[in-house]
């Protein structure tokens, strides 16, 4: 079933005019920016973010590389650690509580906390995966009670040939925990010049039991990212995924619903574990133009200094320069989150690149709040009625999650 959703069509130009009535009461946009509270009016709702804590540094620690957040039902606060390489947790209250595993290779010790690392609270537990580095074959799960390790799974590679032989050259990506200790994991191929090169790869998703065996599959397909890539000759090749191209985006709801959509377009896809579509939702939106001049422009004046140790910082510039396949538009999303509401939360790219803007959606689909957040404040996880994002300490310069309390109010 297919759900087409035709509210007030919506246009933006390269400053984010607004052709709906939606607006900032009170404070003007640069106000809102540096305000603690944010206020909006979306149609008949009026939606505000109240700033209520944040949970950073203190006496008993010194938090360090923040990768990933997560939120137990009783308000506590779980950081990937990446300069500690630990999980670190703090009490609803700010206060630190404790913190969980150390670096290792034993079990219940982690490997590594980086940009793959996710931590899943789903019950009484915590799943924490991409500990290894890029790809990932463990999952460990922690008691939510004591945090004492209560399973550690290996997905067995051995055996992924024997049920598909074309996932010859793939490997576990990101794991999703669902419930009846089943999960969804995502299979990606080793890049290489060949893959690249190729017209169009997929990202293939196999539903495992708990003990890692694949039980079916492939239930989900979805589009890999767009590369640019440059070979060196002696040295090897270097590839990266610049924003300006489309991504598959995923999330799972805490009843085992998984939502898909690919960024080009406003178009989210409702499945159950099995693959079975059971609706989409669609909006119409008027992607921002785009051309080479303009990220030859943009990208004069961001650092990419880390993606080359050959080269220096004039790779990315190099690799737009010399593409034949760049988009003529920005995507329509960036991320999907979905709340223990089974809200939907959809960031969406506008003209002005310091924010997003974000929708947020009834799981029939229905909108019932549109916000600007900025870019540099990604928000983590929405739950029991909190928004929690990842800020810089403007003064020490430090990372912190922060929490906002939400409001819905009729107007």
């Amino acid at each position: 079933m297919s759900i087409i959703i035709l509210p007030i069509w919506i246009i933006f130009t390269f400053v984010s005019e607004h052709l709906f009535e939606e607006n900032t009461q009170n404070l003007s946009h640069q106000e809102q920016l540096l305000s603690d509270n944010w206020n909006y009016t979306y149609l008949s709702i009026n939606f505000e973010l109240i700033k209520e804590q944040v949970y950073g540094d203190t006496d008993e620690i010194f938090l360090g590389r923040i990768w990933d957040v997560d939120v137990d039902s009783d308000g506590r606060v779980y950081i990937a650690d990446g300069g500690n390489v630990t999980i670190q947790v703090f009490n609803s209250d700010g206060s630190y509580f404790t913190s969980f595993v150390q670096q290792g290779r034993g079990p219940g010790e982690f490997l590594n906390v980086t940009h793959h690392t996710q931590i899943k609270i789903l019950s009484d537990k915590i799943y924490v995966t991409g500990t290894e580095w890029m790809f990932t074959d463990k999952v460990q799960v922690f008691n939510l009670r004591d945090y004492s390790l209560s399973d550690e799974i290996m997905l067995n590679e051995s055996e992924k040939m024997t049920f598909n032989a074309d996932l010859e050259n793939y490997s576990p990506k990101n794991i999703y925990p669902l419930e009846n200790e089943q999960m969804l994991v995502s299979y990606e191929h080793i890049r290489s010049p060949e893959y690249l090169e190729r017209d169009e790869n997929s990202i293939l998703y196999y539903l495992h039991d708990q003990n890692g065996s694949i039980i079916t599959g492939p239930v989900l397909k979805q589009k890999d990212r767009t590369y640019l890539y440059q070979v060196y000759e002696g040295k090897g090749y270097n590839y990266y995924a610049f924003p300006f191209f489309g991504k598959s985006i995923i999330t799972t709801s805490k009843d085992g619903l998984v939502y898909t959509a690919y960024s080009d377009e406003f178009n989210i896809s409702e499945q159950n574990r099995n693959g079975e579509i059971l609706r989409n939702i669609e909006y119409p939106f008027q992607n921002l133009p785009l051309t080479k001049r303009e990220l030859i422009r943009i990208y004069e004046n961001i650092d990419m200094s880390r993606m080359d140790f050959n080269e220096g910082d004039d790779t990315a510039l190099q690799m737009i320069r010399e593409a034949d396949n760049l988009p003529q538009a920005w995507p329509a999303l960036n991320n999907l989150l979905i709340d223990d509401e089974n809200r939907l939360w959809v960031s969406t790219v506008v003209g002005n690149f310091d924010i997003y803007k974000w929708w947020v959606l009834e799981q029939t689909g229905e909108v019932i709040a549109k916000f600007e957040w900025p870019r540099d404040k990604p928000i983590e996880v929405i739950r029991n009625g909190f928004m929690y994002t990842q800020e810089t300490n403007e003064e020490t310069d430090l990372q912190q999650v922060v929490r906002y309390r939400i409001e819905f109010e009729e107007v």
